[in-house]
């Protein structure tokens, strides 16, 4: 079979909002796993790969062994046309807060991939001042025709983090009133 024939690439085509649910129960079930620190119900592609914090370990390792709670007071991000989704939030590691960016692959109905990232408390992450409501805008989903194109949306990303690099805030393309949140925190003018 194909790629381009497989039902959740007709899925992804004729019905988005049933992927974007599909991808978010996805997300759900493992973060449940996670919760529980048992990762064996979890559907695995055989050629899955799991990274924390940049570095390939096995199922079940990393802050699987240290979580000892999931908040669900989390975000979820859904890209259907890549079979993607992400989850931003906060855990319980061992009695302490953490917060988790957790992105997942899905081919067919097997996730294929994770990588999660953990940002423990610190110089990058106050629990205490982390942002749980960003504001009404920041899962607002724009109407097809005000979206700009996959390509478009990679190269404002890229200019994003050339402006970072450059330590030059006229290459990002953002609005004056963009809120960005690092890591939880409010880091512009607010």
């Amino acid at each position: 079979m194909s790629a381009a024939s497989r039902p959740t690439d007709t899925i992804r085509a004729l019905d988005p909002e049933r992927e974007r649910a599909r991808l978010t129960a996805v997300m759900t079930g493992y973060l449940d796993a996670l919760a529980a620190r048992d990762p064996s119900g979890l559907r695995l592609a055989p050629d899955f790969r799991y990274t924390e914090d940049s570095q390939h370990i096995a199922p079940g390792s990393g802050i699987w062994r240290t979580i000892r709670a999931v908040r669900r007071d989390g975000h979820y991000f859904v890209d259907t046309d890549a079979g993607q989704v992400e989850y931003w939030g906060i855990v319980d590691e061992m009695g302490k807060p953490a917060m988790v960016a957790i992105r997942i692959k899905v081919d067919g109905r097997m996730i294929s991939e994770v990588e999660t990232i953990v940002t423990r408390d610190g110089a990058y992450f106050d629990p205490a001042t982390a942002i749980e409501d960003p504001g009404t805008s920041f899962h607002a989903r724009l109407e097809p025709e005000a979206r700009g194109s996959r390509e478009a949306l990679i190269a404002a990303a890229d200019r994003y983090f050339d402006a970072i690099e450059n330590t030059d805030g006229s290459l990002a393309p953002v609005r004056d009133d963009c809120r960005r949140l690092v890591n939880g925190v409010v880091d512009s003018v607010d």
